[in-house]
């Protein structure tokens, strides 16, 4: 969430408010620094898992499911190795296969078709 949204769920009006939510952001962290330091990495991880939380749809999951072969083999293996590997590397090997797996759909698409010429007369303009 951006700061104006979250000063806007707290209530704000005005644009002042997010001015002196950055000043009283800035005062805490040079009087709390070193506090600070030890709140703000036990929340990150809380907000990663609020945000996940927030962003899945079942009705997307479901969609996705229903759309073809391709987009679940994705989608599973993607779901899959965030939970076993760092994350960068989770989403880094899912475009990878969505990227392969499409490559590979699109190229059995092709087909050959035999072309054979014929002579044919050229048309004659009718008079009028």
């Amino acid at each position: 969430m951006s700061a104006s949204s979250l000063v806007r769920a707290a209530g704000a009006r005005t644009r002042l408010a997010n001015v002196v939510a950055n000043l009283v952001m800035a005062v805490l962290v040079l009087l709390c620094g070193g506090a600070l330091g030890y709140v703000a990495m036990p929340a990150l991880p809380g907000l990663l898992i609020l945000v996940g939380a927030r962003t899945f749809r079942l009705d997307n999951v479901v969609m996705v499911w229903r759309t073809g072969g391709v987009q679940v083999t994705t989608m599973s293996t993607t779901f899959v190795l965030t939970l076993l590997v760092p994350l960068q590397y989770a989403l880094l090997a899912g475009v990878g296969v969505s990227v392969v797996l499409y490559v590979a759909q699109q190229s059995n698409k092709d087909s050959v078709v035999r072309w054979t010429l014929t002579q044919q007369r050229p048309r004659q303009r009718r008079a009028r």
